[in-house]
């Protein structure tokens, strides 16, 4: 009968300083950047989103498909319906 190899885990390298993975993890590189709202992360996109949010809800935005129409769009586009 053939022995089964038994697998030690290997040696720690000497000398070798334990890191903040180890340590903690990201939580301890980085506190609060699971957690932390876009405001406080980074402003600047979030003043952005802020403002594109405010643009589309409070302003009209008017899309010309075509640079010539019909007398007929140009009513509809002039009544109560738009």
């Amino acid at each position: 009968m053939a022995k089964k190899a038994v697998k030690k885990p290997a040696k720690k390298a000497a000398g070798k300083k334990k890191t903040a993975a180890k340590k903690g993890g990201a939580k301890a590189l980085f506190p609060g950047f699971f957690s932390d709202v876009l405001a406080k992360s980074d402003p600047k996109i979030a003043k952005a989103i802020n403002a594109e949010l405010g643009r589309q809800q409070h302003e009209i935005e008017l899309i010309a498909s075509e640079n010539i129409v019909s007398r007929a769009v140009m009513e509809a586009q002039g009544s109560v319906m738009t």
